[in-house]
């Protein structure tokens, strides 16, 4: 665990010792539209059998790239939901990457959850908190998304879970983009689910509990 994520942890708990009550890690974030042009994606990886991977080569494809962990409850959760993605709009170009962020304690895991519960998506790993910073995401919780365009251009990101329903029009709507057009201004719904915190904690800490609702 980073020392930045380790204090952020320490200042949560104290406020909750404080207040008497429980409080997530990070707040509920919505699904976020890049204003401006579209900064391009870089990220280079290993897929499960330890060939390097890079975003670049799946230019021409609308991308979706999401961050999770097989020690993290709302990524494993959320597979499913996104190997239903990757094979209703295959066809139509999207291609989905499930970049682990698992060190090597549990990578040996990460096959069998996304053979499981993952099927048909592109599985790398290796990823860290940089890779996802350099994404324009908070590199401290995961699961976090973000959608390419086919140019490569990052066009939403979204720290947190994705339900089922959610993504689709973003995902029609960038399909039908001719190579990376401007988005519109519209707003999207914000998530119902909420980031998990990385392990490395006692049990109390990660997750933590808000109101008596747990993640």
């Amino acid at each position: 665990m980073s020392m930045r994520m380790r204090t952020k942890v320490i200042s949560v708990l104290a406020i909750a010792a404080l207040s008497g009550v429980w409080v997530l890690l990070s707040p509920i974030s919505a699904l976020a539209r890049v204003a401006g042009p579209r900064p391009v994606a870089r990220l280079e990886l290993r897929d499960l059998s330890g060939k390097s991977r890079s975003i670049q080569e799946l230019r021409g494809k609308v991308v979706l790239v999401n961050f999770w962990a097989t020690w993290c409850g709302p990524c494993v959760n959320e597979l499913p939901v996104l190997a239903e993605l990757a094979e209703r709009y295959r066809a139509d170009g999207l291609v989905i990457v499930a970049a682990s962020v698992d060190e090597p304690a549990t990578r040996g895991a990460v096959e069998d959850f996304a053979r499981k519960r993952g099927k048909g998506l592109e599985v790398w790993i290796g990823a860290d908190n940089a890779d996802m910073a350099a994404l324009g995401l908070d590199g401290d919780s995961v699961p976090a998304t973000v959608l390419l365009d086919r140019s490569g251009g990052i066009a939403k990101r979204m720290q947190g879970g994705v339900s089922r329903g959610e993504l689709d029009p973003v995902i029609e709507k960038l399909l039908k983009e001719a190579g990376g057009s401007p988005d519109s201004p519209e707003e999207q719904p914000r998530s119902p689910h909420r980031p998990h915190a990385r392990p490395g904690l006692p049990e109390a800490a990660a997750p933590l509990q808000s109101a008596g609702r747990s993640l």
